[in-house]
């Protein structure tokens, strides 16, 4: 329940998948999924209430998962302060990065607004203004300008 006893429905988002190798893992855990024939389970397993255990029968848990999964796999790797949120701010970065726009990438992460994309991202990426540059460029010598003095 949400605010003033209201349902909170979880908001659906495709997202595709945007490096090969991750398809390819999601497609073989796919294939050894234990509920692999009903397209309407749980594409990840919840833990059982009370033990470290994960099971289908359950609703997958972010905090559990950080908690008893996430954080004892990162600590080896010298990352055990690593956030989830961190990961999806990490993909969002290397999606501008490589040239995927703002616009582009803020319905992917749920915003509700392209300017949220712009004010967390749009640094990410420096604008290249070559090609602006050689527009003007080329128009100018089309167009020549006289030059005017100014008044001083």
């Amino acid at each position: 329940m949400g605010c003033h006893g209201a349902e909170v429905r979880p908001v659906r988002r495709d997202v595709p998948i945007l490096h090969e190798r991750v398809l390819a893992d999601l497609d073989h855990y796919l294939l050894s999924h234990p509920h692999a024939d009903d397209p309407d389970v749980a594409l990840w397993p919840g833990k059982v209430p009370g033990h470290r255990t994960l099971s289908y029968d359950y609703a997958f848990a972010p905090k559990g998962f950080y908690r008893y999964q996430f954080r004892p796999a990162a600590a080896p790797a010298g990352l055990g302060d690593l956030k989830l949120h961190e990961l999806r701010h990490a993909a969002a970065t290397m999606w501008v990065e490589n040239g995927i726009s703002t616009r582009d990438v803020s319905p992917l992460l749920g915003h509700a607004s392209y300017a949220i994309a712009d004010r967390v991202y749009a640094h990410v990426r420096k604008r290249d203004w070559s090609a602006e540059r050689r527009r003007i460029s080329a128009a100018g010598a089309r167009h020549p300008v006289t030059p005017v003095a100014l008044r001083s």
